[in-house]
């Protein structure tokens, strides 16, 4: 009997998942969507959006890349 309750806790804790994150909003634009760093070109790059306090006037543009 106390093995039958070792794998029913075992199998509970499994099933059991932790999650964290910070609450936001996230948003993407599809590749048709001008940008406002490379206007209607085609970067071949994810295009994300940033608040105020990250744009800086477009002082951003081309920061992220490698």
């Amino acid at each position: 009997m106390e093995n039958y309750s070792l794998i029913f806790v075992y199998m509970v804790v499994c099933l059991v998942s932790f999650a964290s994150a910070k609450l936001g909003i996230a948003t993407f634009y599809t590749k048709y969507i001008p940008s406002a760093c490379f206007k209607n070109k085609d970067q071949r790059k994810m295009i994300a959006a940033a608040g105020d306090a990250l744009w800086k006037n477009g002082e951003m543009c081309g920061k992220c890349s490698p």
